[in-house]
C-alpha cells in the first residue's frame, strides 16, 4: 500500500484514446497509464498530475508519519507543543513530509531524545506529494463526548447530585495525579537532556565500556581501577535518579487507575438509585437511538457520536430542562429541618435562586447542595 501511494504521489497519469481498425470495423479503447515521467515526443494522451490522499484512524496515521508511539505533548499534525496549542488563538505550521524527514535527520545526527525530537521517532513511510487528511470522525468522537460529559454528566456530579466526601475526593484525585504525571514526565525529559543528567549518564556509560582507550596518558593499574570504580559509582547514582522518575510515574498511574476504578463503582451505585438524573438523561439519548457503548468505556462510538452531533442543539435543550427540574427537586428535598424552613419563612422562589443562607432570617435557614456555585 505504501509503495502504491508513493508511486501515485510521484507519478503522472496519461489518458489516451486509441482507435483500432478502420471504418465500420473500428472501435475505441481508452487507456490510463501511471508513469514516473512523460515522454513528450512519444506521448499523445492527456497528462494529469494525480493527487495522493491518505486518511485513517490516528494510530494508523501516526505510524505512516513516523510518529508511532509519539510523545503526546506534541501535536500529531502541526508543530505545536501541548502547553502552546492548548492556549486559545494559537496558530502553528503544519507538518509536511519534507519537514518530518528533516526533523528525523536532525534527531539522528544530533542524537536528540524526548521533547527535542518534536514527536518524530523515525522516517515517515510516505514520500512528498501525499496529502494526509485528519480523520473527521475522530474529531467528532472527542468533541461529541466532551460535550455530553462536560455539559451533562459532569454538571450532574458537580452541581446537582449529592455525592459523598469519598467520591468527591476520588474525583479530585484523578486530575491531580494526571498533573503530577505530566510534571514528572516533563522533569524526566529535562533531566535526560541536561549536562548533569541524561547526557552525563550516556557519556559515563560509553566511557565505562572503553575507559582504558579514553585515557590520554599511560596510567597504573591502581589508577585504572580507581577510574573504573568512580565511573561505576557515578553511573549507578545517575541510573538511580532515572529510575526514580519511572517509579514515581508508575506509582501515580497506579493510584489514578485504582481511584478511577473505585470512582466508577461508586458512581454506578449512585446511578442505580431511585430518581437518578443519569437515567433521565439516558432516556433522552435513547429517544434518538443513541447508546453509550460499553466497549468504548461508556463513551459514544462513531455512529452514536454522529447521531448526537446531528441533533446536538435539540438534545442539549432537553438535557438542560431535565437538569433544571432535577436541581429544583434536589433543592426542595435538601431542607434540613422543615421547622427551620417555617421559622425563616423561606419561599419557593428563594429556593430556586439557590440561596444557601439568609442572614436576615437567622442561621437556621439553610438549603444544602453539593456545590454552592451559581444556578
Amino acid at each position: 500500500m505504501v509503495e502504491g501511494t508513493n508511486e501515485v504521489a510521484a507519478g503522472k497519469l496519461i489518458f489516451q484514446e486509441i482507435v483500432h481498425g478502420e471504418g465500420d470495423q473500428s472501435f475505441v479503447e481508452y487507456n490510463v497509464e501511471l508513469v514516473e515521467a512523460v515522454n513528450k515526443e512519444k506521448s499523445t494522451g492527456v497528462v494529469i498530475n494525480p493527487r495522493s490522499c491518505l486518511t485513517g484512524n490516528l494510530a494508523f496515521l501516526s505510524v505512516m508519519l513516523g510518529k508511532e508511539d509519539f510523545e503526546t505533548w506534541w501535536c500529531n499534525f502541526c508543530e505545536g507543543y501541548r502547553t502552546e496549542f492548548q492556549q486559545k488563538g494559537q496558530v502553528f505550521e503544519a507538518w509536511t513530509i519534507k519537514k518530518l524527514m528533516q526533523q528525523h535527520q536532525k534527531n539522528v545526527s544530533e542524537e536528540l531524545t524526548g521533547t527535542a525530537r518534536m514527536g518524530v521517532r523515525r522516517l515517515p513511510h510516505l514520500k512528498e506529494g501525499t496529502i494526509v487528511i485528519l480523520p473527521g470522525l475522530h474529531g467528532l468522537l472527542g468533541i461529541g463526548n466532551q460535550i455530553v460529559n462536560y455539559n451533562t454528566y459532569d454538571r450532574i456530579d458537580q452541581r446537582i447530585e449529592r455525592i459523598t466526601p469519598e467520591e468527591l475526593l476520588l474525583c479530585k484525585t484523578k486530575p491531580k495525579n494526571e498533573e503530577l504525571i505530566r510534571k514528572e514526565e516533563a522533569n524526566k525529559d529535562v533531566w535526560m537532556n541536561s549536562v548533569d543528567g541524561g547526557l552525563k549518564l550516556k557519556q559515563s556509560q560509553q566511557e565505562y565500556k572503553g575507559f582504558v582507550k579514553a585515557l590520554c596518558a599511560p596510567v597504573s593499574a591502581q589508577e585504572k581501577k580507581k577510574k573504573k570504580s568512580d565511573l561505576h559509582d557515578s553511573i549507578k547514582a545517575l541510573e538511580s535518579d532515572l529510575d526514580g522518575f519511572g517509579n514515581r510515574i508508575k506509582e501515580y498511574k497506579n493510584q489514578t487507575k485504582a481511584a478511577k476504578k473505585k470512582l466508577e463503582a461508586l458512581r454506578k451505585q449512585r446511578k442505580r438509585a431511585e430518581h437518578s438524573l443519569y437515567g433521565r438523561v439516558e432516556k433522552i439519548l435513547a429517544e434518538y437511538n443513541i447508546k453509550r457503548a460499553a466497549y468504548h468505556g461508556g463513551d459514544l462510538n462513531g455512529v452514536n457520536t454522529i447521531r448526537f452531533m446531528d441533533k446536538a442543539k435539540e438534545i442539549m435543550e432537553k438535557n438542560e430542562a431535565t437538569l433544571l427540574v432535577g436541581a429544583q427537586e434536589r433543592r426542595y428535598s435538601s431542607i434540613q429541618d422543615q421547622d427551620a424552613l417555617q421559622g425563616c419563612e423561606a419561599s419557593p422562589p428563594a429556593l430556586e435562586q439557590g440561596l444557601l443562607h439568609d442572614e436576615r432570617k437567622g442561621p437556621d435557614c439553610r438549603v444544602l447542595r453539593s456545590d454552592p456555585g451559581p444556578n
